[in-house]
C-alpha cells in the first residue's frame, strides 16, 4: 500500500523503506526549518590601539552575513574581527547583520567605542647593544634596543668606521687587524603613523695579542765547509687553524714549507724571517719572526739580534 502525506514548503520529509519478504514499512519524519536568527548585540574587548568585536546570541553564524564599519572610514565583513585604530578618540562602531536567505530582514547595532591608543605618545627610541667575544677576533652585537609604547622597531643599521655593515637586528663583527673600530647602531622606530630614529656608538679595540700565532724557529747547520741549512718552523699555540708559512732567507730567495732547508750561496750575514699566517674561525692572523744568521766558511753559527714584529 502506498502512503501519501502532505508537506507544507517548510517541511521537510525524511523517510526510509525496509522491504524484507512480503513485509514492508515506511517511516516518516519531518521537522520545520529554523528561523533565521539575528544577533541584537555584540561585545568588544579593548587593547592598545586595538579593538577585537564578538556578535552576541545563540544565533549559528552560517544563518547571517556581517557588516562591521568601526567609524574610522574602516569596515570588516568577518564574523569576530579586530581592528586597529590609528589615534585615541570615540568611534561609532555598527555591526549590520542580514539573513543569508533572506538578505531584506537585517539588524543593526551600534556602540559609541572609547580607544585609548598610546601611539598618540612622542616617538621615542633608546638603541643600544652589546659586544659578545665569541673568537679570538669575533663578536657577536647583541641589540638591546627599546622603544616607547605603541611603537616597533622597524629598522637596524649598522656601520664600522662610517661604512655601511648590516642590516640584521644582532649581526657578527669579524676584526680582520689590530686597532680601534666605531660600531654605530642606528635603530628606526614607527607605530603606522609617526617615525623616528636614534643612533648609538661604541669603540671596540682589538690588540694585535689577540692572535695566536707566536712563529718562531730553529736551524741546522750542515757540515763544515758546507753552505746548507736545516730550518724548523714553528707557530705557536693553533686550536685547528690553517697555517701557511712563508719563508724569506735573507739572500733573495723563498720558502713556503714548513721545515725547509736552504743552501746559502756565499758566507755573510743573512736576516732570515718566517711568517706565519694563521685561518682561524672568522679571520685571518699574521705575525713575522727574524732572526740575523752570520754563514762563514766552517759553518758556524752566530745570532746578532733576534726581532719579533
Amino acid at each position: 500500500m502506498k502512503t501519501i502525506h502532505p508537506f507544507s514548503e517548510k517541511i521537510k520529509l525524511s523517510a526510509w523503506l525496509i522491504m524484507f519478504g512480503l513485509f514492508s514499512c515506511i517511516s516518516l519524519s519531518s521537522f520545520a526549518e529554523e528561523p533565521c536568527c539575528l544577533p541584537t548585540d555584540f561585545s568588544y574587548t579593548l587593547e592598545p590601539c586595538v579593538a577585537c568585536f564578538n556578535p552576541l546570541g545563540n544565533c549559528p553564524d552560517y544563518q547571517y552575513t556581517t557588516v562591521w564599519d568601526f567609524g574610522d572610514g574602516s569596515v570588516s565583513s568577518d564574523h569576530a574581527p579586530c581592528h586597529y585604530f590609528p589615534q585615541s578618540g570615540v568611534y561609532t562602531v555598527t555591526l549590520t547583520s542580514c539573513c543569508l536567505e533572506n538578505p531584506e530582514r537585517c539588524e543593526k547595532v551600534e556602540y559609541h567605542v572609547t580607544v585609548e591608543c598610546p601611539c598618540d605618545a612622542p616617538c621615542s627610541v633608546n638603541p643600544i647593544f652589546v659586544a659578545e667575544e665569541i673568537a679570538a677576533y669575533g663578536w657577536i652585537l647583541w641589540d638591546y634596543s627599546t622603544v616607547a609604547l605603541g611603537y616597533s622597531i622597524t629598522n637596524w643599521y649598522w656601520t664600522v668606521n662610517g661604512s655601511p655593515f648590516s642590516t640584521d637586528q644582532s649581526p657578527i663583527f669579524v676584526a680582520n687587524n689590530p686597532g680601534e673600530y666605531e660600531i654605530c647602531l642606528t635603530v628606526t622606530a614607527s607605530n603606522g603613523v609617526n617615525e623616528c630614529a636614534s643612533q648609538f656608538c661604541w669603540i671596540l679595540k682589538y690588540e694585535d695579542n689577540c692572535c695566536p700565532a707566536e712563529p718562531s724557529f730553529t736551524d741546522n747547520s750542515g757540515s763544515p765547509g758546507l753552505m746548507d741549512y736545516q730550518f724548523q718552523g714553528y707557530e705557536g699555540p693553533n686550536a685547528g687553524c690553517n697555517v701557511i708559512w712563508s719563508w724569506d732567507f735573507g739572500d733573495g730567495t723563498f720558502g713556503t714549507v714548513q721545515n725547509p732547508s736552504h743552501t746559502f750561496s756565499a758566507p755573510g750575514t743573512y736576516n732570515v724571517c718566517l711568517t706565519v699566517t694563521m685561518q682561524c674561525w672568522f679571520t685571518t692572523c699574521v705575525k713575522t719572526y727574524c732572526q740575523e744568521i752570520v754563514v762563514v766558511k766552517i759553518h758556524a753559527l752566530v745570532r746578532i739580534q733576534k726581532t719579533l714584529r
